[in-house]
């Protein structure tokens, strides 16, 4: 029996491939900043200087590109999804972890006391000198 063909759907198949796309270029980035040290041999000299700022300003340019597409093809907040995501509540048996348990009361603290401050008295080896 042949296989029915998986249907995907087109925008969200293309905001996946857009994330992959904004997950591998910090890899594409190392391997464009590695290549001058293939070449290490005579320093960096003004061509690599040149090179490499050129992949720094066109990986900026890719982050930028595919920050915007990503940010385009974002589901609008009130759309519906797909399947319903659990409920993550806390369970019935225990209490909200911001509320004490009732029974115990809240606990306070003492009040702090700062130490005496005593006046400095003067040295009286300062004065025979």
């Amino acid at each position: 029996m042949a296989r029915a063909p998986l249907f995907l759907a087109r925008e969200g198949y293309r905001r996946r491939r857009l994330a992959d796309m904004a997950r591998l270029l910090p890899v594409l980035g190392a391997a464009l900043f590695l290549v001058p040290a293939l070449d290490a041999r005579d320093g960096l000299g003004a061509g690599m200087l040149i090179y490499l700022f050129s992949a720094w300003f066109g990986l900026i340019l890719a982050s930028a590109f595919v920050s915007a597409r990503l940010a385009r093809a974002a589901p609008p907040e009130g759309a519906e999804l797909a399947f319903e995501p659990p409920a993550s509540e806390p369970p019935a048996s225990e209490p909200p972890a911001s509320e004490p348990p009732a029974s115990e009361p809240p606990v306070s603290e003492p009040p702090v006391s700062e130490p005496p401050v005593s006046e400095p008295t003067a040295d009286p080896s300062e004065g025979a000198r």
